[in-house]
């Protein structure tokens, strides 16, 4: 069993949760770029916008199939939110089929 533990995945339960729950997330700037979004958090230097590879779930198991990759592991690091994205991805899962993807909120 091949397991990717480095993965970049951003899901878009996750940018349209954000978008649509602005207020939940008072410290993060949104930023709109070409249908993509990029952030600014706590006032800090913006993001670039989301490339349409970390979030194309699609893409993303027809890449792992080709690999023979069987998991991915993916943390979430934003300390001041982490409660609230652990709540948005355990509320707005996405459905895998037989690919197991996990992700750790590190929230210390």
């Amino acid at each position: 069993m091949i397991i990717d533990c480095h993965a970049h995945l951003v899901p878009p339960s996750l940018l349209e949760a954000i978008r649509s729950q602005a207020a939940q997330f008072p410290s993060i700037r949104q930023i709109e770029d070409g249908g993509s979004l990029g952030f600014s958090f706590a006032g800090g230097k913006p993001t670039r916008p989301v490339s349409k590879p970390l979030s194309d779930l699609p893409a993303r198991l027809k890449w792992m199939d080709e690999q023979k990759i069987e998991r991915q592991a993916a943390v979430v690091r934003d300390q001041p939110h982490a409660g609230k994205l652990r709540r948005i991805l355990a509320d707005r899962g996405q459905q895998l089929g037989r690919h197991q993807m996990g992700v750790a909120i590190d929230d210390h």
